[in-house]
């Protein structure tokens, strides 16, 4: 009788279900918490990714305040001035947009650490719709017969096109007796690359401290790629292949997202590569096309985004986030505060706390943090940019990436030098002069050691001059008018296997105090060039606006940004 009645009240509910489906969940739904659009307009004297602090500029019965104004900020922010919401962003820099931000210096621009996009589709579908301006996007290899990477181990040189079978194609070409080696690789990259795969190990995440039945379903729907999160990419390529050539070329993309080559888990390093010759694209005009176009949005709905202000501390009280303290000592109320820098600086700056939540015991200072990285900035009178290409370019000393690294921290004035280089004229980010960034990374030692060593800056942008620049492209010789070096100590969670062995260590966007969000990379880590952010805004702003906490949300997949379709 009991075993009746349960089958009747689970068909019953399946019924309802699907009745709910087919008539409720298909009709027209409005974001949660629209408000309509204000459509107000702010005149700028100059850029409006410059418009300096005045207590004047603050708006009235805001919604909610973002710190930091990077690309996740900018994004969460455009999300919700989307449906309404009026939203203060702050920084402490003199130009919105984080990594996405332009340097000014004499006659020459740099992008402070913004090279290119990968997921063009995911960015197109989001931009378009949160911002009133369409982006044109241009095809990084495009100037090059789609050649994207140069990568030197020595004096050996390799080069790849864009698309991940042109990759393998290419690596079975160059390392022809690890053929089978390398397509048990690239059946494992697949694997840890698809979209149904990586969906429900993003909402095993989400669900953990929300809902336990939908924290189960993907739990077990994504069983069979969470094991390549507590398993380094060194480790699975190391039980596959022999060659040291492959496996160094393998893993120097390190050079550009941040994480020592023997830490990442294979799942990010997975979704680097696929992400990489998937297609990588840059904004025709340059970055700030993004920034603009997001801080339009934020301004329609009487929102702001000011620079020069940095936020000292984030106002708690009773357990609840209410507003924070500028430098200036001025107090700012807000419904909701999110944070948009890092988890590190959230808790030790603006919250004075050693731990990130309750239940993780170890220290902010016993986490596993991003590379740092040493930028080289260059300006070069050099007008003939066709004779340059749009390709990166990665150098690793020996096929021994560990011995590599270990000997340039040791003895950096000397050793050779491991880097990345692209030239940011290639990529309409100057229209009559030469520039390029090459980045070197470096480690906290060697950071404390040199941080404010002018004698070491002086030799060492002499070296990355003639070993990273001359001696690729001897026709620059003596066209360098303008240089700069920037130490860049990088905070950033990284995604490495002990992240993922600790369940406690998968930080969600909603933190412990009631009202208070994060975003950006460390919510995901996914190592991707400004992907991590993409993904992550997206989830703090689906938390924000409690889609995460209704049960037909979860079962439709309901989201803001299919929501947004509908104003």
């Amino acid at each position: 009788m009991n075993i009746k009645i349960i089958i009747l009240f689970i068909l019953t509910l399946c019924i309802f279900l699907c009745i709910y489906y087919i008539i409720i969940g298909n009709m027209k739904q409005y974001p949660n918490e629209y408000i309509k659009k204000k459509n107000i307009i702010i005149k700028h004297s100059g850029n409006n990714y410059e418009d300096n602090y005045l207590k004047n500029k603050i708006p009235t019965n805001l919604d909610a305040i973002i710190i930091g104004s990077g690309l996740p900020s900018l994004i969460v922010g455009a999300l919700l001035s989307r449906i309404g919401k009026k939203i203060l962003v702050l920084d402490k820099k003199s130009c919105a947009g984080g990594d996405l931000s332009i340097i000014k210096k004499q006659n020459y621009k740099f992008s402070t650490n913004f090279q290119y996009i990968s997921f063009i589709s995911e960015w197109k579908k989001l931009l378009n719709k949160i911002t009133f301006n369409k982006i044109k996007w241009l095809k990084i290899g495009k100037k090059n017969k789609n050649y994207i990477d140069q990568i030197y181990i020595g004096k050996q040189h390799f080069i790849f096109k864009s698309g991940i079978n042109n990759y393998c194609n290419a690596l079975k070409k160059y390392f022809p007796k690890e053929g089978k080696s390398i397509d048990k690789y690239f059946e494992l990259i697949s694997l840890c690359s698809i979209k149904e795969n990586l969906e429900s190990f993003y909402m095993y995440i989400i669900t953990k401290k929300k809902n336990k039945m939908f924290n189960k379903y993907h739990n077990f729907f994504s069983k069979n790629i969470q094991k390549y999160t507590t398993v380094t990419a060194y480790e699975i390529i190391k039980t596959l292949i022999k060659d040291e050539n492959l496996i160094t070329i393998l893993l120097c993309r390190f050079l550009n997202h941040g994480t020592h080559p023997k830490k990442i888990n294979f799942l990010n390093h997975a979704y680097v590569i696929n992400s990489h010759y998937s297609g990588i694209y840059y904004p025709k005009g340059g970055s700030t096309e993004i920034i603009k176009n997001l801080i339009s949005t934020i301004e329609m709905s009487g929102g702001r985004v000011l620079v020069n202000q940095e936020v000292k501390n984030i106002i708690v009280k009773n357990g609840s986030a209410v507003g924070i303290t500028t430098e200036k000592k001025h107090d700012i109320y807000a419904k909701k505060i999110v944070s948009g820098i890092t988890i590190k600086n959230t808790y030790s700056k603006l919250l004075k706390k050693k731990n990130i939540y309750k239940n993780i015991k170890v220290t902010l200072n016993e986490l596993d943090y991003s590379l740092n990285y040493i930028y080289v900035y260059l300006g070069m009178n050099y007008k003939n940019s066709d004779i340059l290409n749009d390709c990166n370019i990665f150098y690793i000393p020996t096929n021994n990436i560990n011995e590599s690294l270990n000997n340039f921290f040791k003895n950096p004035e000397k050793a050779p030098i491991p880097f990345y280089l692209s030239f940011q004229s290639t990529k309409e980010i100057n229209n009559n002069n030469t520039t390029c960034i090459v980045k070197c990374p470096i480690n906290n030692k060697f950071f404390k050691k040199y941080k404010n060593n002018n004698k070491f800056y002086k030799k060492f942008i002499h070296r990355i001059i003639w070993e990273c620049v001359y001696s690729y492209y001897p026709i620059l010789m003596n066209t360098i008018t303008y240089s700069k070096i920037i130490f860049e100590k990088n905070n950033s969670l990284s995604p490495t296997k002990s992240r993922f062995l600790d369940k406690n260590l998968q930080i969600t966007t909603e933190t412990d105090i009631k009202n208070l969000y994060v975003t950006g990379n460390d919510i995901m880590s996914m190592s991707i060039p400004h992907h991590g952010n993409l993904v992550s805004s997206f989830i703090t702003v689906n938390e924000m606006l409690g889609y995460f906490d209704d049960y037909l949300n979860l079962i439709k997949e309901r989201n803001i940004l299919e929501d947004i379709y509908n104003i």
